[in-house]
């Protein structure tokens, strides 16, 4: 019996070598605390702002309620970004990009 249950300790550890978790890549983060950071997936060159805020606290990360739609984004600089002096509030700037088109009408 200890030996089957070695044998499947080690077919379950083999076939678990090739699995990998692959990181997400981050455009842009911003430390808060040392527990927290303010992390952005997204950036767009042509208008230099950022989308896809998350929040990584103790190492989980959590999307931003408010910030979920794909054509929300924000600036990085510190004139968009304020954080309180108790570190508990962030404030940014919720910009909606969108284009605007003359029509024949």
């Amino acid at each position: 019996m200890k030996y089957l249950l070695y044998i499947t300790l080690l077919i379950f550890s083999l076939s678990c070598v090739g699995t990998t978790i692959k990181p997400v890549p981050i455009a842009n983060k911003l430390k808060i605390t040392d527990q927290i950071e303010l992390i952005f997936l997204t950036y767009n060159e042509e208008f230099n702002l950022y989308s896809d805020p998350r929040l990584i606290k103790n190492g989980v990360t959590s999307k931003i309620k408010g910030y979920d739609d794909d054509d929300q984004y924000t600036g990085i600089d510190s004139i968009n970004i304020k954080i309180s002096e108790n570190k508990h509030y962030v404030k940014m700037d919720a910009i909606i990009k969108g284009y605007v088109e003359i029509s024949d009408n």
